[in-house]
């Protein structure tokens, strides 16, 4: 026996809604981290990089992103992902959503950012 089509929907954006407030807890708490002050450069790079893939990503707030991006690529220059932010940050300010440069986050990569947080990383 299965629900009622009304009811599905009703379920997915309950969880929907969980999602979109978990991730905004996540990006606001990496946002406090950042601006209280990092001088571990990597630890810099690891926060400005998931605070523009989330905003990016999971929230769809593409300037918010662009702004991560940049501040990756401006204040740790010598990065891995220095050069990545770049680019990822022109496709954002030219509109272009769908990156030639990196995939979405997969379900795997943000359980373990998840387990990351949760273990204090």
């Amino acid at each position: 026996m299965g629900g009622s089509r009304a009811g599905e929907l009703i379920a997915r954006c309950i969880a929907e809604t969980g999602t979109n407030s978990f991730y905004s807890a996540l990006a606001d708490a990496l946002d406090a981290q950042y601006r209280a002050g990092i001088s571990n450069v990597r630890v810099k790079e690891i926060v400005l990089f998931r605070l523009a893939r989330i905003n990016e990503v999971a929230l769809g707030h593409y300037d918010r992103a662009e702004a991560y991006y940049r501040l990756l690529a401006s204040e740790v220059p010598s990065s891995q992902k220095a050069h990545f932010a770049t680019l990822r940050a022109d496709e954002l300010k030219n509109g272009q959503l769908d990156s030639d440069y990196a995939p979405p986050l997969s379900t795997r990569v943000e359980n373990r950012m998840v387990k990351e947080k949760t273990d204090g990383r």
